[in-house]
């Protein structure tokens, strides 16, 4: 490739083959997401990826907003979705919504999705938990915050080398060079490239077609398309031809994908083509861009980067006087554009180049006014363009690396310290409350003996031993949520096993009840060790942001569908794009709460349906339901800390009675209002009110 082609290109598995940069680094995390450690728990280990392949297909056709369409619609279908099936469904949303229709806000929702589904399980999905904390750093960085997206990048490198094998480190050292090509140090990125080839090396003899072909192929083509931008050009034409014949080598012993090999040859011979044109070199160039054309410039193949070697071809055609060439790719350039405007990541690259090219065309044929014109439309794009990618450039990726190194460390030390100074102060605590209620119990006992003149000091004490328990009450809180914190890795423990022996092991009728009570007492424990972790949160020093709040209804009505399909029950969201001040996190606790109660209180087979409508001044969100409804004398209770207002659900759930407590302190701490309405022929609908 030339200067001026800023490489973005998508390398797809089996259907789809285009350049390098932020495609190869979204290749990269799809497919190692597939790789999937033997011991997670999935019902369809391979559907998901089968869904992935045909969703890639569909944008390699230029359907992009179709994509979308058919994954919801097929995972809709998906029997027993396990965990990493809808990471990949989040992990594929999340590169769509940064790379096809740039919306952070959206890549973000998906990316704490992916986040949720590992976060404390990193031993079961290592492969996972790495590629989130990589998808984070690549969403910042399409924020603009690349200080943040370092550390992060940081962060999974280090989980990789400690967790992968050496074959599965392979994309992450791939990325980290494409971040290095992207800031334009290009010899900079080469030793991570290469890196990557030899951990490719380590690959098993059963590896997969990616590891084998797919990625060893690509990296050949970066490594000299680096050289090709440093101006080393001997170097470049070297790994070109390395990556040529890797490729016709490989295609002629395994016959594996003879299509996906001949897109493949299709890229790295335009790419050579493109050097052989900046050499002058006419007969050479004109061969393998036109080649390259050839292969590529049709559906099912890579069709941005055929229209990539059509502008070399008709640039080499400028300058060599063949102008009637020239006129003629130019127009298929042109209905190109027409036809395909936002339906490639590299459109904006291309339409850069052709404005360029009809520049110089116009400017060869004498046609001033014409060529000025496009000269201008030239310029004013090609500032856009530089305007998207300021700053990354001027990042030290090694220095930040350094600077995320100590930043962890000092965190490391920090919990450390916290953890002793914790252990410290509950035992001083422990001891105070020990002494100061032995100390009042022995003032009252003795001050009961007094005359009546002593009443008023008697009452002295009593406020101060009413204190000293307020006191204790509060260091009793702080305890209880240290347990609870730490209770959690062991129930959650005991929870994946129960449901491990569930899925995997045959066992007798008595047993399987047995491990089935296991598990259902040990994910009630964790909902109650999780509902103990808010109990007196310091709502009111809450930070909000800008929040759309219809995406975040979204977002808790599919987390919870699986959960209101075992009660065969259906969700209904009405919700029109609402953006308000919230804390995203303790928000989605109080949408989710609300819908979990509606499930939990509903008989198997009703609608329950959630609203948000927009008044004046405010926002309301409503949860209804056709479950059993409040009794009365249970109405003033429900919004008690630790009432007795509690009932099992429709199917036996257990309550703790308090999510609707703390969902009351978090709501009032936003400046709003929850209150419920419930009929006496049965059904509820509870209302959030939140001041816009």
């Amino acid at each position: 490739m030339n200067e001026h082609q800023r490489v973005n290109h998508v390398w797809q598995l089996r259907t789809r083959l285009h350049d390098v940069h932020t495609g190869f680094f979204l290749l990269c995390l799809l497919i190692v997401a597939c790789k999937q450690p033997p011991s997670q728990s999935q019902a369809r280990p391979f559907l998901a990826d089968s869904i992935m392949g045909t969703a890639d297909s569909i944008v390699s056709g230029m359907q992009v907003n179709y994509a979308i369409h058919y994954i919801d619609s097929a995972y809709g279908e998906f029997p027993d979705a396990g965990p990493v099936d809808l990471w990949k469904n989040y992990n594929f949303k999340l590169n769509f919504y940064i790379y096809y229709q740039f919306d952070t806000l959206k890549a973000r929702l998906y990316s704490d999705s992916m986040l949720l589904m590992v976060k404390g399980k990193e031993d079961l999905y290592k492969v996972e938990y790495a590629n989130t904390l990589f998808a984070f750093g690549k969403l910042l960085v399409a924020e603009r915050k690349y200080e943040e997206a370092f550390y992060y990048y940081y962060n999974g490198q280090v989980f990789a080398r400690k967790n992968l094998d050496s074959c599965a480190l392979a994309p992450f050292n791939s990325q980290l060079g494409m971040v290095r090509y992207k800031q334009g140090k290009y010899l900079a990125a080469i030793p991570y490239l290469r890196d990557a080839l030899d951990e490719l090396s380590h690959c098993p003899a059963n590896a997969s077609y990616f590891d084998r072909f797919i990625q060893p192929q690509s990296i050949l083509n970066t490594i000299a398309l680096c050289y090709q931008k440093a101006d080393q050009l001997d170097s470049s034409i070297f790994y070109y031809r390395q990556a040529l014949g890797f490729i016709n080598e490989y295609d002629r012993l395994y016959k594996e994908d003879t299509a996906f090999a001949n897109t493949a040859r299709g890229v790295v011979m335009g790419n050579l083509g493109g050097l052989y044109a900046r050499q002058n070199k006419y007969n050479e160039a004109v061969r393998y861009l036109s080649e390259s054309i050839q292969i590529n410039n049709r559906a099912g193949h890579a069709i941005s980067d055929a229209q990539t070697a059509i502008a070399k071809l008709t640039d080499l055609y400028i300058r060599f006087g063949q102008f009637p060439m020239a006129a003629e790719l130019l127009d298929q350039q042109e209905n190109y554009l027409l036809n395909f405007e936002g339906k490639n990541p590299d459109y904006d690259d291309i339409r850069l180049k052709w404005y360029r090219l009809k520049w110089m065309y116009y400017d060869s044929m004498h046609a001033i006014p014409q060529a000025y014109d496009h000269a201008k439309l030239y310029y004013g794009l090609k500032d856009s363009i530089a305007l998207v990618n300021l700053g990354l450039s001027n990042v030290d990726m090694d220095e930040s690396f350094r600077n995320a190194a100590e930043q962890l460390k000092l965190e490391l030390l920090k919990k450390e310290d916290q953890l002793k100074t914790i252990s410290l102060l509950a035992l001083i605590i422990g001891l105070l409350m020990a002494v100061s209620i032995l100390f009042i119990l022995w003032r009252h006992l003795s001050r009961i003996r007094e005359n009546n003149k002593e009443i008023h000091m008697q009452n002295e004490h009593l406020q101060m031993a009413l204190n000293a328990l307020e006191q204790s009450q509060a260091d009793n809180t702080k305890m209880m949520k240290v347990v609870a914190h730490d209770l959690r890795s062991p129930v959650g423990a005991i929870t994946s096993i129960a449901a491990m022996l569930l899925e995997f092991s045959k066992l007798n009728e008595e047993d399987r009840m047995m491990v089935e009570l296991i598990k259902t007492s040990g994910q009630n424990s964790l909902d109650m060790v999780a509902d103990l972790l808010q109990i007196n949160s310091h709502v009111e020093k809450i930070e909000k942001e800008p929040v759309d709040l219809q995406q975040l209804l979204h977002y808790c009505v599919d987390l919870l569908q699986h959960k209101a399909a075992v009660k065969k029950q259906r969700l209904h969201l009405q919700a029109a794009p609402v953006i308000l001040s919230l804390s995203r996190e303790k928000m989605w606790r109080v949408i989710s709460n609300l819908i979990a109660n509606a499930i939990k209180f509903s008989p198997v087979g009703k609608d329950i349906t959630i609203r948000l409508e927009m008044e004046p001044d405010e926002a309301v969100i409503t949860v209804e339901d056709d479950g059993i409804g409040i009794p009365d004398n249970l109405k003033d209770k429900i919004f008690d800390m630790f009432s007795e207002a509690k009932r099992k659900g429709t199917a036996g759930e257990q309550p703790f009675g308090l999510g609707l407590a703390i969902s009351k302190q978090i709501v009032e701490a936003h400046g709003g209002n929850i209150w419920f309405e419930s009929r006496e022929e049965g059904g509820t609908a509870f209302y959030v009110k939140l001041p816009a």
